[in-house]
């Protein structure tokens, strides 16, 4: 016996996929009912349109390169670009907008489609419009909607390693997987893996497998299409995720091998049913094709000159379309296939799937019947096989007919030709052989049923194959079709139903004959529960798990039950009387409902009264047992052609045999001869043209009994095809007692020889067979001129006749009516049906003086065709006879007309019957035949009772008393003990119990107040203002099912708690990754502010070097310059670059500190300025101060070098002394100020983290706090509930448990209950039983072991651990960024102000050696050089100590590029940056730069030294000279305008020497641009840290977020649905106690009182 398979023993993975998969039915279902939205051209518009999305890649840039003519092909690549999205969008912001914009959508539709499911699942209509939006969706996202999204949604990930890093394809400015864009990748993925998913359920089940001609999607499978869409994300993915530089040969060997593949299925594929939709996809799939081979030539002719590559392309493509739609391909070789022996199974799907295709174009396409038949004839010469339709004994033209006729009834159009039927049943026995062959195919199976549905016209042979292929573990599209096309076979079964009277055949035989099986099941499964369940209550200590798990188990039992019967009253209202009556007695037994089982037992009182008429419509041979009618079925299959195929006990008794001697005889053997001869004829005929007149109606026929007599009785005949018992035809037997009284006879034409008789010939006439096979005597003999009066005795009402026995001394008067036995189709007259009945009193008037025979008319009219009783004829003397029924205990009156009335006047002085009472009229006659006369019997009862009650003494002496001695014994506790004495002291503890509640009573009475104590008792006792909810069983499972008694406040605490608790973790998370994601953007914002400060001190540095140098050249301390122009265009670009970082710190400056904003909002730098040798001085803020020193500066851009004195433009003037004065100090000290901000910044936010994971730790414990008691008082409440069971008494307990296994024994032996004693036991229930619980009872132990709470505080703790990780986790990776970057501030801050220091101190030394008396905030003289170098060497001391400490926080990166500026080959990194050439580097300072800029600049400070020490010399010592190596006696010294002072003039005069020179070249060519790169990378490292940190972050973010999710999904929502289905479930256990028990029970009562009263 199967078991049900419950929900609870399902896995959480089986639950999911069984509930996705079947919203997904429901949804798909209603999707492809409705009608196609475009029309044939729009869907090859939607292909044309996909082909150019797939041939767009074909074009992409990274292998457009193969087409060799680039013109062409970058043409042809904008062309297919037009029909997908990306190409649309001109940055990567707007590509991520619109990829979220699309998601939206997306989701939407998804919205909607749950939507849809639960309207369907709730069983509302009106959703057309919505699935109209669906199925749109389907069939766009089918053709060309997939492409474009599914390219959209990888967008981002469309990367290549560039420089080391992961650059994206398209926009090259966006780095991949880093920061944000690693959360947009994210979202991409996910929706592209839904998308896929969810379009390839679509195309695997989205089609119409039916040929219908105005439809376009019609397929016998999507799994051809599943590989076109596998090929598309292939492309998709390989250009996105692949680096076709590298890879190229790899990506065509992909696309080669996919296009292939398409192109060896669809190129001979018979699974588009729809002629020129399938030449258009073969169209598509050979375009793709050619492309791909065109492809690979282009990939060999790319290093050859040939460039006719595309165009070759371009000539091919009509040429190869044309071909295809030319091409009338026949698969001859799949006709050829011998389908008596099969090679392979593909072999036999391939030429059945060819062949159902082909036969949808036989009545259209001439070509295709003609090979069709061919193929008929040419299977006519291979098939041996004696059951093959294509021979002609096989395929009659009643099998042809009968085809014809129900292919009309199923509404085919097309005209049926003879060939075509053949076809039809050629190849459904092909199909028949290879499910023998093959029967594990569920592919076959699935296509057998559709194929038996919509050719054979056979609706229940497509529902069985569609059974037997559900059950062989179908894949997912054959799942979905198995659904689909049941469900539309039951839906049209039950609108067929409803649309037909109830006197009609029932529309589906299978259904209804599984459906009972499967009642008969799940009763028997209930009942074992019910038995468990009761079983486990009365044991000593119940154990309350146990009993929960049985509950839950039988709740569902139940439902299933009632589901089932549910489902089959409305399939099939026709249910014999032994279903109903075995569920009446497992409504009244086992679920002790009375009310719903007396209206199962009045229908089935109904049904019992209505017998003859269920007789009439009964088809179902299984049942015919449980009919008191005679039914018998007559096989109409060509293998038993007229066999008895079944039949009951009645029929079989009416007939002289036993039941298996007529089961497969020929039904001709219980006919007479005459019928016998021709019945085979008949059934032929009948078969051949599906007419009769003789059918469904009730006729007096003759039937032969084993004995050889005939006998009459009434037939009614039905034609009825079945699946499970072939086609029949169906008689029900009814043979009425009157025939006892009348003869019958056959007799042949001519000679009128008499060749059967009935039974009652021997008494009537003294002939019997013996007499009848010897002489063979005439009717002659008995009736000597009744060929004369042949038309008389064939009157309506025959005629009276006298007639001479040979054995009695007068003639008897018989009614005589004789009827022809006339056949149809040539047969003519056959004979004749002679009927006797004998007149009890003779009319003398009907004889003549002459003493000879008369024959008579009889006043009434008794034909003898009509169906209902024979009337007597008024002449006739009828008698009333009385018999005793001893069983009943009453008389019975009926008439008689062989036996003499007797005289029952004496019978009882108080009843007697009258003769003036006993009439002798027909009509008085009939109706009291019908009644039963009741007499009273007190004599016969009274002495009945004697006799009864003598037996009863007799038998009580005769009875031994075996028990007596014999004690039983229970072990409790390791001891025996008496049972009977256990059950003495029960009774004991009982009664004393009573005597207490009675004093209470009588205590409580005497305290009466106006009566209100003594009601509140008696309400209390006897349960006053109970609800209809006790009254009836239904009403109490709809309170209990409606949860009104499950609902709880601390359920719904609970519920939300654990949202709410989420809801609190997930914005603590949201909030702590933006404010840290702030944090680091804030911080990297800062150190950029930082840079970009000390590069506008070094390029107002720069600016003052640059004019210096035009004033020295004009004063010819230095060389002149090549090309003045392309200097100062580079001045020009040094003034426009500072301007722009000036804007750029304006804009980022909001964190600044109170120092900083004194700065940028007051007045405070002083700015000198020089008019007409006057120097004045003005108060700004840096703001102002700062594009005040542009603009002097852009004066001074383009002047010639002579220009360059202070004299003629003071510009010069402001320039050199604000430059070297306190706007530079300014300078100097904003960014100190930034550094600064930036480090109490960092500090200031060291508790944010440290904040964050304190919160979410309390939040979590105080969750786990709150929500841990909750929980356990919801088990507390479940727990309660179960223990209300505990309240019912044992001894009911063991009765319930006793009526289940009397039920389940009953079943098992096939007992059947008499109506009366079910209404009887019905009454019983109402009335029996006295429950008698209204008194306290003593508590009983039991167990409750909870594992459930234990596993809720583990799992529980778990989850709170895995989300608390995340807070975790977070603070460690923000706090070590945090405080890496806290670190990195000062190295920073010495790194940037490396480069302005070193300028700054070039300009001061310059400047001062022309103008000794020029103010300098360094100072003057020996203080000058001796600040300038300990400066000098604390900035370069600082740079290299502060990156030894930090050298860990650094990346390798930078450590690397740290090293190889100063400590490598730093002319490596000039050519790199494209300033200087390597060998150009070399020459420089005898190739100082080639070590490194350590030694760079230790030569650049030794020669600041040496200049500083020439100046020490000259102003210390008028009389010292050059040093004789720079070859610079006074003599030639260099003049200088406004310089007459020797001394003088040679402090000026050591700017033009070659360490000088040296200086200048180091500090603005390498030092310059070598700090400048080390700063950009030291950011880029900065950068590069957050950017990785952040990627981290965003990682765990999200872990963090699908780890909620999945929490709530995968932990929460199960353990909430579980927690109130076991609530509900448990509540609905009280279903199960009897109300009896329940108004009774005092406790059970109070708790759904309660819930009564909320209600």
């Amino acid at each position: 016996m199967n078991s049900i398979q419950y929900d609870d023993e399902k896995s959480a993975l089986e639950k999911m996929q069984s509930s996705l998969r079947n919203v997904i039915f429901e949804v798909l279902y209603y999707v492809i009912n409705q009608t196609e939205q475009f029309s044939i051209l729009i869907y090859i518009i939607f292909v044309l349109i996909e082909t150019f999305q797939i041939l767009y890649w074909y074009f992409t840039t990274d292998i457009v390169n193969l087409w060799i003519v680039m013109s062409v092909a970058d043409d042809l690549q904008k062309f297919f670009s037009y029909f997908l999205l990306v190409p649309y969008f001109n940055s990567f912001s707007q590509m991520i907008v619109g990829m979220y914009v699309i998601i939206g959508i997306f989701g939407c539709l998804l919205l909607l489609i749950l939507y849809v499911s639960i309207k369907i699942k709730n069983g509302i209509s009106g959703l057309s419009g919505a699935l109209s939006v669906i199925k749109i969706f389907c069939q766009l996202s089918l053709s060309f909607l997939y492409l474009p999204m599914f390219d959209l949604f990888l967008s981002p990930m469309r990367c290549r390693m560039i420089n080391g890093a992961e650059t994206h394809k398209i926009f090259q400015d966006q780095q991949c997987y880093s920061g944000n864009n690693l959360l947009h990748s994210f979202f991409g993925l996910v929706s592209a893996i839904v998308l896929f998913c969810i379009v390839y359920l679509i195309t695997l089940t989205n089609f119409e497998s039916r040929y219908q001609p105005n439809r376009t999607l019609l397929k016998l499978s999507g799994r051809e299409d599943v590989k076109l869409l596998f090929f598309k994300t292939i492309l998709v993915v390989s250009f996105t995720f692949l680096d076709t530089t590298d890879l190229l040969i790899l990506v065509i060997i992909f696309i080669t091998l996919c296009t292939l593949d398409l192109f060896l299925t669809f190129n001979k594929s018979s699974n588009i049913l729809n002629y020129m939709y399938n030449k258009v996809i073969n169209s598509q799939i050979a375009c793709i094709f050619w492309t791909t081979l065109i492809l690979i030539f282009g990939q060999i002719m790319v290093f050859t000159n040939f460039r006719g590559v595309v165009y070759i392309w371009l000539i091919g493509l009509p040429f190869l379309i044309f071909i295809v739609f030319m091409r009338r391909e026949y698969r001859y070789d799949l006709m050829m296939v011998d389908s008596n022996k099969f090679d392979s199974l593909n072999q036999a799907v391939s030429q059945i799937l060819y062949l159902t295709r082909c036969l949808n174009y036989y009545n259209t396409d001439r070509n295709m019947a003609a090979i069709l038949d061919g193929f008929v004839d040419y299977h006519r010469t291979i098939c041996n096989r004696d059951d093959c339709p294509c021979q002609a004994k096989n395929m009659n033209q009643k099998k042809i007919k009968k085809f014809i006729k129900n292919a009309r009834a199923g509404q085919f159009d097309d005209e049926i030709k003879e060939k075509f039927v053949v076809l039809v049943y050629l190849i459904e026995r092909i199909f028949v052989l290879a499910l023998t062959r093959f029967p594990g195919c569920t592919q076959l199976r699935v296509n057998h049923a559709l194929f038996l549905l919509d050719k054979m016209k056979s609706t229940q042979q497509s529902l069985s194959e569609l059974d037997i292929a559900q059950q062989e573990k179908p894949y997912l599209d054959e799942q979905f079709m198995i659904f689909r096309y049941k469900k539309l076979i039951e839906d049209s079964m039950l609108e067929a139903r409803k649309n037909t009277n109830a006197n009609q055949e029932s529309a589906n035989e299978i259904t209804a004959d599984n459906a009972m099986k499967e009642i008969m099941l799940n009763i028997e499964q209930s009942t074992m529960l019910h038995i468990d369940f009761w079983s486990q209550l009365s044991e000593d200590t119940p154990d309350l798990s146990r009993v929960y798990e049985i509950g839950i188990k039988l709740n569902y039992a139940n439902n299933l039950v009632k589901e089932s019967w549910k489902k089959q009253m409305k399939l099939n209202s026709d249910i014999s009387p032994n279903q109903l009556r075995t569920y009446a007695r497992y409504l009244l037994d086992v679920l002790n409902d009375k009310d719903q089982a007396y209206e199962v037992i009045q229908k089935l009182k109904s049904a019992q009264s209505t017998n003859v008429d269920r007789s009439k419509t009964t088809n179902n041979i299984n049942e015919f047992q449980n009919e008191s009618t005679g039914l018998i079925s007559v096989s109409a299959e060509d293998v038993s052609f007229a066999r008895i195929s079944g039949l009951n006990q009645t029929a079989a008794m009416y007939f002289g045999y036993s039941k298996s001697e007529l089961i497969n005889r020929k039904v001709n053997l219980i006919m007479p001869q005459v019928f016998a001869d021709h019945h085979d004829s008949f059934l032929e005929d009948y078969l051949h043209h599906l007419e009769s007149k003789v059918l469904n109606r009730e006729r007096l026929l003759f039937g032969k009994a084993k004995n050889g007599y005939i006998f009459p009785s009434y037939m009614y005949v039905r034609y009825v095809p079945s699946y499970i018992h072939g086609t029949q035809f169906i008689a029900s037997i009814r043979i009425e007692k009157y025939f006892k009284l009348i003869g019958f006879m056959i007799i042949t034409k001519g000679e009128f020889e008499i060749v059967n008789i009935t039974s009652n010939c021997i008494t009537l006439f003294d002939l019997s067979l013996g007499i009848l096979n010897k002489k063979k005597p005439c009717i002659t003999d008995l009736i000597p001129e009744f060929s004369l009066h042949t038309k008389e005795f064939q009157a309506k009402g025959g005629y009276d006749i006298h007639i001479d026995i040979g054995n009695q001394e007068e003639q008897q008067l018989y009614n005589v009516q004789i009827k022809e036995i006339v056949f149809r189709g040539g047969l003519g007259l056959q004979g004749y049906e002679v009927r006797f009945e004998k007149q009890v009193n003779e009319n003398k008037q009907g004889t003549d003086q002459m003493g000879n025979e008369t024959l008579r008319q009889p006043d009434q009219n008794n034909n003898l065709l009509t169906t209902g009783r024979s009337k007597l004829n008024p002449q006739n003397q009828n008698k009333f006879v009385l018999k005793y029924d001893y069983e009943n205990h009453q008389f019975c009156g009926e008439y008689n007309a062989n036996i003499v009335m007797s005289n029952v006047n004496n019978l009882n002085q108080n009843s007697s019957i009258k003769g003036s009472h006993i009439q002798n009229s027909p009509k008085e006659a009939t109706a009291n035949n019908e009644i039963a006369i009741n007499f009273s019997t007190y004599q016969i009862d009274q002495s009945n009772r004697e006799k009864d009650k003598q037996d009863e003494e007799d038998m009580q002496k005769m009875n031994v008393e075996y028990a007596k001695g014999i004690r039983t014994v229970r072990l409790v506790k390791g001891q025996l003990l008496d049972v009977d004495e256990l059950r003495r002291d029960e009774m004991e503890d009982e009664e004393e119990e009573e005597e207490e509640h009675d004093k209470k009573f009588d205590n409580l009475k005497n305290d009466i107040i106006k009566g209100s104590k003594l009601d509140e008792l008696e309400n209390e006792s006897s349960g006053a203002g109970e609800s209809n909810a006790f009254k009836n069983k239904q009403k109490l499972v709809q309170f209990l099912s409606e949860n009104k008694a499950s609902q709880n406040n601390s359920l719904e605490i609970f519920k939300w708690s654990g949202v709410v608790l989420l809801v609190i973790l997930g914005i603590l998370a949201i909030l702590n990754y933006v404010q840290s994601q702030s944090l680091f953007d804030s911080i990297n914002s800062q150190y950029k502010v930082i840079s970009q400060s000390n590069i506008r001190q070094a390029d107002v540095q720069r600016i003052l070097f640059k004019i210096a140098n035009y004033e020295l050249i004009r004063l010819g301390l230095l060389p002149p310059i090549t090309d003045l122009t392309i200097d100062q265009t580079n001045l020009d670009d040094t003034i426009n670059e500072l301007q722009t970082i000036q804007q750029y710190i304006v804009d980022n400056s909001s964190n600044m500190g109170s120092s900083q904003q004194d700065f940028f909002n007051s007045a405070t730098i002083n700015l000198y300025n020089s008019q007409s040798g006057q120097v004045s001085t003005q108060k700004t803020d840096m703001n102002q101060a700062t594009y005040q020193y542009i603009s002097k500066s852009l004066n001074l851009v383009n002047l010639q070098i002579s220009d360059y004195t202070s004299t003629l433009y003071p510009e010069i003037f402001f320039v050199e002394y604000n430059g070297l004065n306190d706007f530079q100090q300014s300078l100097f000290q904003s960014s100190n100020y930034y550094t600064q901000d930036l480090n109490s910044y960092i500090k200031s936010k060291n508790s944010l983290f440290v904040t964050y994971l304190i919160v979410s730790i309390v939040v979590v414990v105080l969750s786990f706090i709150c929500i841990a008691p909750i929980f356990s008082f919801v088990n507390k409440n479940q727990e309660s509930v179960l223990k209300l069971f505990l309240e019912i008494p044992v001894a009911q307990v063991k009765l319930l448990f006793s009526r289940c296994e009397q039920f389940q024994n009953g079943m098992q032996m096939g007992e059947d209950d008499n109506v009366s004693e079910m209404d009887d036991l019905v009454v019983e229930d109402e009335d029996g039983g006295d429950y008698g619980i209204g008194r306290k009872r003593k508590k009983r132990k039991f167990k409750f072991e909870s594992i459930e709470k234990r596993n809720f505080i583990i799992k529980f703790l778990l989850s709170l651990l895995l989300l608390e990780s995340y807070f975790i986790a977070t603070y460690f990776v923000s706090t070590s960024l945090q405080s890496s970057l806290s670190q990195l501030v000062t190295e920073f801050n010495y790194t940037c102000q490396a480069e302005p220091y070193y300028t700054y101190i070039n300009n001061a030394l310059r400047k001062f050696f022309i103008d000794q008396s020029f103010n300098i905030n360094l100072g003057n003289g020996a203080n000058l050089i001796q600040v300038a170098l300990q400066q000098l060497n604390d900035i370069n001391t600082n740079i290299h100590t502060e990156h030894a400490k930090n050298i860990g926080s650094h990346t390798s990166t930078y450590n690397n590029y740290f090293e190889s500026i100063n400590d490598l080959n730093a002319c490596t990194v000039m050519e790199s940056l494209n300033i200087q050439k390597a060998t150009d580097c070399a020459k420089f300072a005898v190739g100082i730069v080639q070590e490194g800029m350590g030694p760079g600049t230790i030569r650049h400070f030794e020669n600041i030294r040496y200049l500083i020490t020439l100046y020490s010399n000259f102003a210390n010592d008028a009389s010292q000279t050059f040093p004789a190596e720079e070859n610079k006696p006074d003599s030639s010294l260099i003049p200088v305008q406004g310089i007459t002072d020797v001394r003088k003039l040679r402090i000026a005069n050591i700017l033009s020497i070659n360490s000088a020179i040296e200086i200048n070249t180091m500090q603005d060519v390498y030092i310059r641009n070598l700090q400048r790169s080390l700063v950009t990378s030291f950011l880029q490292d900065i950068s590069s840290q957050i950017s990785s940190n952040q990627t981290t972050r965003v990682t765990i973010f999200i872990c963090f977020m699908v780890l909620l999710v999945c929490v709530y999904i995968v932990f929460w929502i199960p353990l909430v649905t579980k927690i109130t289905r076991e609530t509900a479930r448990t509540t609905a256990m009280l279903s199960l106690i009897p109300l009896k028990i329940i108004v009774s029970v005092k406790a059970i009562k109070d708790y759904l009182n309660k819930f009564l009263k909320i209600e």
